[in-house]
């Protein structure tokens, strides 16, 4: 056997070892960039909710008597979508909502928190305060249909009615 060529096998597999360690390499780090996009581009649809939600609450709450319909998106984590009532005080120990309610959501309202909008995936995805508003039973929650929940408000003066649009 020719010695070159016990040289250029080693070659060869150096080559081999190499080339699989760079391939893993690119496709780890392809993996770990396409993952960070989508987690950014699920935190911009939370936030674009958030000032969707508050922008059509303060418009139409000073509209007496006006109806719209809203389609919110939010991100394909989130499970379910809740507003609490703030416009009328309430029992916060025993709400009469026959929504199964989040233990956390459940405790920001009997801890009297300003936070009445809360999207749940696993845990709290997003929570914040959008103005004054009424609901039925004091808590009403959605369950988000194709990564959208579609509301109905009504304008009351100094407040916006929130439920299903059915």
């Amino acid at each position: 056997m020719n010695p070159n060529h016990k040289g250029q096998l080693y070659g060869q597999i150096f080559v081999y070892i190499l080339t699989i360690v760079v391939v893993g390499f690119i496709l780890i780090y392809g993996y770990r960039t396409i993952t960070g996009f989508k987690d950014k581009a699920n935190q911009v649809m939370l936030l674009q909710f958030e000032k969707d939600t508050k922008i059509i609450v303060q418009s139409i709450a000073s509209d007496f008597g006006s109806v719209v319909k809203k389609e919110l998106n939010a991100d394909d984590k989130t499970n379910m979508v809740c507003f609490v009532e703030n416009y009328e005080a309430f029992d916060r120990a025993s709400p009469r909502s026959s929504d199964a309610i989040n233990p956390i959501v459940m405790e920001s309202i009997r801890s009297n928190s300003e936070i009445n909008v809360f999207l749940i995936g696993d845990g709290i995805r997003k929570s914040f305060s959008t103005g004054r508003i009424s609901v039925d039973n004091d808590i009403l929650c959605i369950k988000p249909q194709n990564n959208a929940v579609i509301l109905r408000l009504e304008g009351a003066g100094d407040h916006a009615i929130v439920s299903r649009w059915i």
